[in-house]
């Protein structure tokens, strides 16, 4: 699907322009409970996705079987905005398991 626009008229005063988020790359994949750390003074839930969403190029890949079904933790850079205190070392540097949003 490709974006789609709504242009200012009756129907439309604000000019509001819709977009196809899958278009665009900016979807994040879906993510599962599962995987949690105390941190901050509480327990948090950190970010686990189907296999096939793994991030690349992160230089590890942490599988978590869960009732059967295999999940991959999710691995950002220290400095992302959502990345949790936890660090994992990998070949490509230190690491950190993202937070669920």
């Amino acid at each position: 699907m490709t974006d789609i626009f709504l242009y200012p008229g009756e129907a439309n005063p604000y000019d509001v322009r819709l977009r196809d988020p899958l278009s665009s790359g900016s979807a994040f994949p879906a993510q599962f409970l599962g995987l949690r750390a105390y941190f901050q003074g509480a327990v948090k839930d950190l970010c686990l996705v189907a296999t096939a969403d793994a991030p690349v190029g992160m230089g590890a890949q942490i599988f978590v079987n869960k009732n059967g079904t295999p999940y991959c933790v999710y691995l950002v850079e220290t400095s992302d905005p959502n990345a949790s205190p936890v660090r994992v070392k990998t070949t490509s540097g230190t690491k950190a398991i993202r937070n669920k949003v």
